[in-house]
């Protein structure tokens, strides 16, 4: 039962967002969204998340800073979707702590996959 899992998507793209969080809710997640990485920080602060989405280009703060800026405390897994595919990037993302990472474009069935394979690790 997904219905107890919370989902925080953080991305820049509005398209993505809708696009994921239609995807997730179908699913049975509860999603919620931040079209900023600072935005994504301040709700991380409201409330308990049980895995993040994240985009690494985005104005203003990015991905990087994000997970550099990520409170330290319960592990919650970080899957990074982006459309960088140079493997330093990929790199640099998991010694900051991401678990995963996903090149835009995705399909939506990589994307679940992905998503249920980190919940069943945590």
């Amino acid at each position: 039962m997904n219905s107890q899992v919370n989902i925080l998507v953080v991305d820049d793209d509005r398209l993505i967002v809708k696009t994921v969080k239609r995807l997730l809710e179908k699913m049975d997640y509860q999603v919620s969204s931040a079209l900023s990485a600072e935005l994504g920080l301040k709700k991380l602060q409201e409330e308990t998340y049980d895995l993040i989405l994240l985009d690494l280009l985005m104005p203003g703060m990015d991905g990087t800073k994000f997970l550099e800026s990520f409170p330290k405390g319960p592990d919650i897994p970080v899957i990074i979707m982006s459309g960088q595919q140079d493997i330093s990037s990929k790199l640099a993302t998991f010694d900051l702590g991401a678990v995963d990472y996903i090149t835009k474009p995705f399909s939506s069935a990589i994307l679940l996959a992905r998503i249920e394979a980190k919940l069943r690790r945590s």
